[in-house]
């Protein structure tokens, strides 16, 4: 048994493993694809942008906390993305799902646009057509 089991207790920790579900599930909603696809996107961008920032020589704890900053505000706005469909406006999930989907274009963008700065050879064609999606623009 775990260290925090035996303080706390199992059943205690089990409770409050729950409460915090419940808690998540209330701001963010439920956790689909959509939603598991942006913590990957995230933490991609995070680990990619540091590589860049060491690159180029300017990793600090201070650009470090813009990138955390940075994507703590973008969960949140993804929660109250959720919150204007569940308790404003009564639609289940449309606009938290076109968030949540913005959101995952512009850390596609953002990733490669970072793995271009570590020299990784991006095609065109993929990075024109992340950057249409993001803008809205069609090709047709």
């Amino acid at each position: 048994m775990l260290l925090y089991q035996n303080i706390i207790g199992k059943s205690n920790f089990s409770s409050m493993i729950s409460l915090l579900k419940e808690i998540i599930h209330w701001f963010w909603g439920t956790t689909d694809n959509l939603f598991l696809v942006l913590i990957i996107f995230t933490l991609i961008d995070l680990l990619t942008s540091i590589l860049c920032l060491i690159s180029k020589g300017k990793l600090s704890m201070q650009t470090i906390s813009k990138l955390l900053y940075k994507n703590i505000a973008l969960f949140l706005l993804v929660g109250v993305s959720h919150m204007i469909d569940a308790y404003l406006v009564g639609i289940d999930n449309a606009f938290r799902k076109i968030t949540l989907e913005l959101y995952i274009i512009y850390e596609g963008i953002v990733i490669f646009e970072n793995a271009s700065c570590l020299g990784v050879p991006i095609p065109k064609a993929l990075k024109m057509f992340l950057i249409n999606l993001y803008s809205g623009e069609d090709d047709t």
